[in-house]
């Protein structure tokens, strides 16, 4: 993964994705979640702000093998084509992010990620062609517990293991777009995406 810096006089100036490759490389201690009020562990309510704008989030997680290799799954949803896609999830109303991220591997392909394994990567706001927009917080992960399995048959029919720089034709353009960022160490986005059916998570 690239990391370059400029040097300009005594002060080096590092590129914006640097940011993400150093995060990846020094993992962070994990701390702790703040407790989740009681008002909002029933979900939001709709009387406050209702005509403020909310976004769909999802959480996304890639699964990268010390071979360089990250998992896919081949989607058999209908309209998806068996398009590849990344492992995620929406996120839940009570839900923070990174546990997010964790619910939605365990969901997918039945492994579980330690808090203190599971590192940020991204947050892509994208706008797919049929004009919906939503945000993604794209998450890696080298250590899990378990071998990666396909956890529901009727909607994944194959676990691929890819080369994130060089991803396979049939990935979904979501899918596509997220493992450039993700390669490139990109930290914010904001992209359209062409339309493939659903999201390109699984």
């Amino acid at each position: 993964m690239p990391h370059r810096m400029h040097s300009t006089g005594d002060q080096p100036e590092f590129e914006q994705h640097s940011v993400c490759v150093e995060q990846r490389t020094a993992r962070l201690p994990h701390q702790p979640h703040p407790p989740t009020p009681p008002s909002e562990a029933t979900g939001p309510d709709p009387s406050r702000a209702p005509d403020r704008y909310r976004s769909a989030v999802e959480t996304t997680v890639v699964l990268h093998r010390p071979d360089g290799r990250v998992l896919l799954l081949r989607r058999n949803a209908p309209g998806d084509d068996h398009r590849l896609v990344l492992v995620g999830r929406e996120l839940k109303h009570d839900e923070w992010a990174d546990d997010g991220a964790r619910r939605a591997t365990t969901s997918a392909v039945g492994v579980r990620i330690d808090p203190a394994d599971v590192e940020y990567c991204c947050t892509a706001h994208l706008q797919v062609d049929d004009g919906e927009r939503y945000l993604v917080v794209l998450f890696t992960a080298q250590y899990w517990r378990g071998e990666p399995f396909n956890t529901n048959a009727d909607r994944d029919v194959e676990l691929v293991w890819a080369e994130p720089g060089e991803p396979p034709a049939d990935c979904h353009p979501v899918t596509a777009t997220l493992l450039e960022l993700f390669v490139t160490g990109t930290v914010q986005a904001c992209l359209r995406v062409p339309a493939a059916g659903q999201r390109g998570t699984a």
